[in-house]
This record gives C-alpha cells, sequence and structure tokens, in this order.
C-alpha cells in the first residue's frame, strides 16, 4: 500500500503523470485513425475512377489492417512499460508495449507490438534483474540495456484504473488505484486473472499477464523443440497459441498453412476458435490425429472403404479395458524402430531386382540399362520413384516393339518392291498375294502385341511395390518382427499373423501413416507443429509428427498420462524421437483453481505417493470444497438443484463429471428430466458448450468451469490407485472457483485426510 508523507505525493504524481500519458496517447490514435481512414477512402475513390497506380491495392490493405489494429487498441492501448538505457547511450527510453503496435501521425513507434523482440525485456524484468539483453534476430549480436523500472497498467472505458510500478535504483514498489485501494490483491497480475474469470469455457488471451517461465516457451526460436510439461491450470495451451502467433510474426514469409496445431478433440479445438483472430493465427490449420489419417490416407480409406469411426482412438475403451498385449507393442518404440528399419530397407532389396535382364520381343533389356532408367527418377520419393520408373520401363519396352514393327513393315515393302511388283502375273493373282502379305504383318503385329502384354505383367509382377497397408502386412510377418515379438509375449507372434487377416483398427491406421510419411521423400508439410495433450499420444504418432515438420512444440502433463502402456509418462522418451537438442520446461503454478481445489488436487496424489511435486496456486482464496454423502435413490437431484440454483444465479459455467460415458449420457437424461435447468451432455465431439453440461471423466480434459459437482467418489467407483488418482486429478482441477465432491456411503481412500464434514444427501441408483 501506498506510504504516508512525501513518497505518497510522489506516487500521485507519477499516477497523474501516466494517467498524462494515456490521455495523449488517445489524442494521438484519434488523429491517426482520421488520417489513416482518409487514406483510405483516398484509395478507394481511386480505384472507382479508375485512377489508381501500382501499389495502390498494397496500400490499402495496409490502412484497412491499421484501421482495425487501431480499433482494437482503443480498449487498451498497452497494458506494460520499461524505462531503460542502451549499452552505448546515456538517455533513458520508455518503451510502451501493446496487443497491437502502434504508429503515430510521424510514423514513429508509440507503442510495441508485444511480439518484438524488445518485449522480451518488460517480460523478464525483476528489480534483482536490471541487465537484460535482446536480439533483433538470431543472427544479429544482442542488445544490452540496463533497466530502471517497470510498470503495468490497467485500463477501462479510456481511463488508467490501476498502475503497479517496480524499480531498480532501491525505489520501493506501489500500486495505485484510480479509485480505492483494493486490498485483496497484492499483484497486479492477479487482481486481472481473477477479478472478473467467470469462465467462457475457451482458452484466453494472456498477452498481458504471461509470466516469465510462460514467455521463455512463447519466443523460443522457430527452428528448437519444445517440450513444456504443465500441471492442470498452468496455461499451457494459452501458451502455446501465444507461441504460435509470436513465431508467425517474427517469421512474416512464412504463410499460416506452414503451421498446424494439433488437439485432442474437436472440443478442444473449438475452446480456441475466438482466441485465433485476437492472436492474428486465424488461418492456422487446427486437427485432431484422427483428421490427419483422414486427410493423408483419404485415398486407401476410399478404396478400402474405411468407416469414419475407426480413425478415432478407443480412448473409453481403453480405461476400462486396458491395452491389449499387441497393440501395446505395436504403440511402442521397438515396433516403430523396426518398422522405421524395414521401410528403409525397401529401397535397397528393390534395387536388387534391378539386376535382373528382361525379356521382350526375343531381346534382353540389360540390368544396366534398367538400372540407368531407375536413376532417372532418383529425386522423387520412392513410391512414386518406382511409379515413375516402371511407367518409363514400359513406355521403352513399347519402343523396342515399335522398332521392330517398323523393321517388319520394312522387310515387307521391300519384299513387296522386289519380288511383287513388276512381275507377269494376273492382277488378280497380285492382288491376292498382297493381301496374304499384309494379313501375315498383322499376324505378326498381333503377336507383338501379346508379347508387348507379357512384358508389361512380367514387370509389374517384379517390380510394382506394395501399397501402404500390404507393406505393413507385410511387415507384420516379417521374421524378425516375430523373433522380437516372441521375446515379449510367446502368444504375441501368432497374434500378429493372425491380425492380417483381420479388419485393421485404429492402431493399425496410425502404423500406415508412418509409413505414409517415412516412405516420402518431401515430408516435412509443415514448419511447426503445436501439439497439446501430448502426453496422450505413442511413441508412432510423434514420429509420426517429427516426419511432418521441421520443429515441434508438445505441450503436456504426465499426471494426467491415464492409459498404461499408451502414451507418455516419461518425456526422456522423447530425445530418441527428436533428439537431445529438445528443449524442455516445467510450469508447476496453477493459474486457474483456487488454493482449496488445488489442496485436493495434491492430497489425492500424496494419499497414493505419486512422486510428483506439488502443484503450486496463486495466492488466491476460495470457498471450502464440499463432500456429500449419499444414502438413498430418491434425493441425488435435490443435491444438483441446491448447487445449480446458487451456480446458475452466479452466472457460472458448470460441470457435472461422472466416470464412464454410458453413467454420464445416463445421469444427463435423467437430470433433464428431474430438473428445470438447460442441461446437456457433451463429449469431445461436441462443439458447444451449455451452461451446463454432463460429461465423462475422460471427456473433461483440457476443459475448464466455473464449478464442478463429480458423481459417486466412492471406494467402488473409485478404489484407491495411481490410475484413479490421476483421474480424479482432472477432474479435480477443471474447477476455477467451487468444487463439489458426492460419495455413495464410504468416500474413495483418495480423499482420506481432506473430508472434515459432510454433508448427507441420497444417492440415485442409476450410477
Amino acid at each position: 500500500m501506498p506510504e504516508i508523507g512525501g513518497r505518497n505525493i510522489m506516487i500521485k504524481e507519477e499516477f497523474n503523470q501516466a494517467v498524462e500519458r494515456l490521455d495523449e496517447t488517445y489524442r494521438g490514435l484519434d488523429s491517426r485513425e482520421i488520417f489513416i481512414r482518409e487514406f483510405v477512402q483516398q484509395k478507394m475513390n481511386q480505384f472507382k475512377n479508375k485512377e489508381d497506380l501500382p501499389g495502390d491495392r498494397i496500400s490499402y490493405q495496409s490502412g484497412k489492417k491499421e484501421i482495425h489494429n487501431l480499433t482494437k487498441a482503443m480498449k487498451k492501448p498497452y497494458f506494460g512499460s520499461v524505462r531503460l538505457t542502451h549499452d552505448d547511450e546515456t538517455t533513458e527510453t520508455e518503451y510502451y508495449f501493446g496487443k497491437h503496435g502502434i504508429i503515430n501521425h510521424d510514423e514513429d513507434i508509440v507503442v510495441v507490438d508485444w511480439r518484438m523482440p524488445i518485449a522480451k525485456i518488460f517480460y523478464n524484468y525483476f528489480s534483482e534483474s536490471p541487465d537484460q539483453t535482446y536480439k533483433i534476430s538470431e543472427d544479429r549480436r544482442a542488445e544490452k540495456v540496463f533497466v530502471h523500472s517497470k510498470s503495468e497498467y490497467e485500463i477501462k472505458n479510456k481511463k488508467l484504473v490501476h498502475m503497479k510500478s517496480e524499480y531498480t535504483d532501491g525505489k520501493k514498489p506501489f500500486e495505485q488505484f484510480g479509485e480505492k485501494a483494493d486490498v485483496e490483491f497484492q499483484d497486479l497480475f492477479l487482481k486481472r486473472l481473477f477479478e472478473d474469470q467467470t469462465s467462457s469455457g475457451y482458452i484466453k488471451e494472456i498477452i498481458a499477464t504471461i509470466q516469465k517461465e510462460q514467455y521463455e516457451a512463447i519466443r523460443l526460436p522457430i527452428s528448437e523443440n519444445l517440450i513444456v510439461q504443465g500441471v492442470a491450470g498452468s496455461g499451457k495451451s494459452s501458451v502455446a497459441l501465444h507461441r504460435l502467433s509470436h513465431l508467425m510474426y517474427n517469421n512474416p514469409a512464412l504463410p499460416a498453412e506452414k503451421f498446424l496445431v494439433i488437439g485432442p478433440s474437436a472440443l478442444f479445438i473449438k475452446s480456441a476458435v475466438d482466441l485465433l483472430p485476437e492472436l492474428q493465427i486465424q488461418h492456422v490449420p487446427q486437427k485432431t490425429f484422427a483428421y490427419l489419417i483422414n486427410e493423408f490416407l483419404s485415398a486407401l480409406r476410399k478404396e478400402y472403404n474405411w468407416p469414419a469411426k475407426m480413425t478415432e482412438a478407443p480412448i473409453e475403451k481403453l480405461w476400462h479395458n486396458g491395452v491389449s498385449v499387441m497393440d501395446t507393442f505395436k504403440n511402442s518404440k521397438t515396433f516403430t524402430k523396426m518398422l522405421e528399419e524395414y521401410i528403409n530397407c525397401e529401397a535397397l532389396l528393390y534395387e536388387q531386382l534391378l539386376s535382373t535382364p528382361i525379356d521382350i520381343a526375343g531381346q534382353k533389356i540389360s540390368p544396366d540399362e534398367i538400372r540407368r532408367l531407375y536413376d532417372e527418377f532418383l529425386f522423387l520419393d520412392f513410391p512414386q520413384r518406382t511409379e515413375k520408373f516402371i511407367q518409363r520401363l514400359i513406355s521403352y519396352g513399347r519402343d523396342m516393339i515399335d522398332i521392330e514393327i517398323k523393321k517388319h513393315e520394312g522387310m515387307i515393302y521391300n519384299f513387296k518392291k522386289t519380288f511383287i511388283s513388276g512381275n507377269k502375273m494376273t492382277k488378280l493373282r497380285e492382288s491376292a498375294l498382297l493381301k496374304d502379305i499384309d494379313h501375315l504383318l498383322e499376324l505378326k503385329k498381333s503377336t507383338f502385341a501379346e508379347e508387348f502384354e507379357r512384358f508389361k505383367k512380367q514387370v509389374k509382377n517384379q517390380l510394382q511395390t506394395q501399397n501402404s497397408v500390404n507393406f505393413y502386412q507385410s511387415f507384420l510377418q516379417s521374421k524378425n518382427l516375430l523373433e522380437e515379438a516372441s521375446i515379449i509375449d510367446k502368444s504375441l507372434p501368432t497374434d500378429l499373423v493372425d491380425s492380417v487377416k483381420k479388419p485393421l483398427d485404429y492402431y493399425d491406421l496410425v502404423c500406415i501413416l508412418f509409413i505414409e510419411q517415412k516412405r516420402t521423400l518431401y515430408k516435412t508439410k509443415y514448419t511447426h507443429i503445436i501439439v497439446d495433450e501430448a502426453q496422450d499420444l505413442s511413441y508412432m504418432h510423434l514420429s509420426i509428427l517429427n516426419l511432418m515438420s521441421q520443429s515441434i512444440t508438445l505441450l503436456g502433463d504426465t499426471r494426467q498420462h491415464l492409459i498404461e502402456n499408451y502414451g507418455f509418462s516419461d518425456w526422456n522418451d522423447l530425445n530418441e524421437i527428436f533428439g537431445q537438442q529438445i528443449k524442455k520446461l516445467e510450469f508447476k503454478t496453477s493459474y486457474r483453481s483456487t488454493q482449496e481445489i488445488i489442496k485436493v488436487s495434491n492430497k489425492i496424489f500424496e494419499n497414493v505417493k505419486i512422486k510428483e511435486d506439488n502443484v503450486v496456486p496463486v495466492t488466491y482464496l476460495g470457498v471450502p470444497v464440499q463432500y456429500y454423502q449419499t444414502l438413498h435413490s430418491s434425493d441425488f437431484a435435490n443435491i444438483c438443484k441446491e448447487k445449480l440454483d446458487d451456480w446458475v444465479t452466479k452466472k457460472y459455467r458448470i460441470a457435472i463429471i461422472h466416470n464412464s460415458e454410458g453413467k454420464a449420457q445416463k445421469l444427463a437424461g435423467y437430470l433433464k428430466d428431474e430438473l428445470s435447468f438447460p442441461i446437456e451432455y457433451i463429449n469431445q465431439q461436441s462443439e458447444s458448450f451449455p451452461q451446463v453440461s454432463v460429461l465423462s471423466a475422460l471427456n473433461c480434459k483440457g476443459m475448464e468451469f466455473d464449478a464442478v459437482l463429480l458423481a459417486n467418489v466412492d471406494e467402488q467407483t473409485y478404489p484407491s490407485g495411481k490410475r484413479n488418482a490421476k483421474l480424479l486429478y482432472i477432474m479435480a482441477t477443471r474447477a476455477q472457483k467451487e468444487l463439489c465432491i458426492c460419495y455413495y456411503q464410504k468416500p474413495s481412500e483418495l480423499l482420506n485426510g481432506l473430508i472434515e464434514k459432510r454433508k448427507l444427501a441420497k444417492n440415485v441408483d442409476i450410477f
């Protein structure tokens, strides 16, 4: 809080100066907007009168874009500033940072775009670290600066309502408010974060509140691979999209199509849709892995008539039934490496086939000539190379047949000229003889045509490569793979061979996509891929994405790795895919949930002795977590009604979470009949967020709600164990503000040490 006396006066003066600076900024914005609008109108008139010059269209588009940015900047021109001295100067310079860069009438920069390199100073500065550096570009030397102070601003309705400053020179930091001091918050960051925190269910823009560890992930160069291990609520999904915006801004030559965001579900992708225009990344493709399979295997999918559902990972089935030995093997590093080796050997084995001469029309095409034709297409990837080579070889054979036909036509012509023309025979006899000779020539041509068809069939049988499906099935029966499989499980070789005769499944399609990518020479379709919930993808999945892109950003949480023998519980396994150069960052702080909710999630892990550091909550106190014991079947709806009455009045987004899809669907139907609230069952394929959602535990990953009610967290539904502890951790941390836990008769041992006071309610048998 501000001190009394002289310091209080000094603070007031500094705040007033900031107010004057903001007013000056708005006057400049108004002036600039008038100028640009007049400029744009002038260009429109020139277009209308057909008086435009080369370059006017570009200027017009630039003007339209600036008007758009100015309109957005009017709400909050900037959120922070730093006062610094450059290494080779003595004069202090002040830089203001905003969500959009702003220039004045003289084309001077008034507000620096948050994605510019110098913004690193704002995000990294603390009073204990005044010496800062930044690079204008990666190939330039680092610029050194000394930072004197940093200020943060909260602007509403064009008024400065809150200011916080931190100094290097020994002056104490201060906060000043336009109307009154806020005694509940000691940090502007926390004030911004919690002041108006009703959840929208959508990923949030965090430009003004990016923390140091988050900024380190955002600004990493595009060429570097990155893995972010972030606890629930650490903002990793937001960081992913802000990183994408930063990369695109600093690599303007790359079109949006060279980037890709991989999300775990259609619902997750929907949760980011409103943020994309704000970060100017709305044209970047966003896909699920199932969509990638459909896209890259579209031709094979049509050929084999695969159902759409086959491309989706059966997560619910995996959770309840586990992963089979064979499917575990197919997702393993060993299987991926052996398949990669099998693909690498394909070209070498194929080239051995080129050493056999091929007969055609009594002649032989020599191995040297066959090899010469093959080498014409070495610049293509292997499948295209062999396809073009076979076409070329067949064309070469066709040319040899044509030469033979022409030879025979010449022989016939000379025979006719030498022995028929000029002979003293009747016209009738001469005509009959010529007709017989022409018939013999046609018979010979027919023989050559049959020979050519035989030649084509021989070439295709001998040199045609398998499509990826047949190639994969050959691999499943390969000697080396079956020997390796027998070490893991004696029945596994038989299962692999038998699977060739059965319909393909999701795991097979992932392997086939790997084959398609590995066989493709020019496989780096993307410059950078960002993958969220990466812990749920297998070694094979990430190997595919590594083939598709020059670099990658992975975000995930090993605490949320649920399916044993599927996905990643240890990020060190990534080194073999991406190399030792992959950078790893860890986010341990949750900016989503209250301290009370985080205490529950930490205690759940403690109860099963999972060796993880505790999640660190920000200093935000909320209401206590409530626990309800249920005993009977008639009144569970009353519990929901009591909580929903309260939460809907507060305009909360609400989730009621059960442990399986079937139970969640049944519960949603029951509550819709019993209560008057707009309640909907949602899953990962849903594309909208109702105010009250009923969903399964597995489908709630990646989501957030203001208030969450957990159904039947009892010893039968959630027996103690690491797997259920992780699931309950996910469920609990979906809540931002309030959490209510119900259990039937006796709570799960995962809740040991948490339930001090309990409320009695009644249970519904349908669970």
